[in-house]
């Protein structure tokens, strides 16, 4: 797709927490090399860490399906509570390009700072889509560690690009 599509008029989208409910359309638009039972294993972590308070996963629903997926986990050691790791920032590829991305990213935020988190941390493969996103989402490039991802079905290994974000703007 080229361009920013916006959505359709007759369009219902909303941004709400990951349900139980969402593993059928999150493991057919955004976790496609999953299982639908590893799908389900990854939806009921994300519903704990919330019950926990540890953290939260969001969607983007269109239409009533869950199109995009964001969620943070608040880091566990006292001298990292004020950070929140954020993961698993998928947006179908036929929703990509729509802004959904941006709205997951401002209602995470908006999670965030609820929760008391200052800091939003996350990183990318070098060389893909998300090294630019990221920035345009608020994001600030800290760091690179050589070869720090690996991708375990084809055994590919990329630099890791590291991003931050303050919580509350810096205006």
């Amino acid at each position: 797709m080229t361009g920013h599509k916006p959505f359709l008029p007759d369009e219902k989208v909303m941004v709400r927490p990951v349900e139980s409910r969402d593993v059928t359309d999150l493991q057919t638009h955004c976790f496609v090399r999953d299982t639908v039972e590893a799908t389900e294993q990854r939806i009921t972590a994300y519903l704990d860490q919330s019950a926990a308070n540890e953290g939260i996963a969001l969607v983007v629903e269109v239409d009533g399906h869950a199109v995009a997926i964001s969620s943070f986990r608040r880091e566990s050691h006292p001298l990292f509570v004020h950070r929140a790791t954020v993961s698993d920032v998928v947006v179908g590829i036929d929703f990509q390009k729509r802004g959904f991305s941006r709205l997951l990213n401002e209602a995470l935020r908006s999670h965030a700072a609820e929760m008391g988190i200052e800091i939003l941390m996350t990183s990318c493969r070098s060389g893909v889509e998300a090294e630019q996103v990221y920035p345009k989402l608020g994001f600030i490039e800290w760091g690179r560690l050589p070869n720090g991802i690996k991708e375990p079905w084809n055994n590919t290994a990329y630099d890791e690009v590291c991003f931050y974000m303050p919580v509350k703007s810096q205006d």
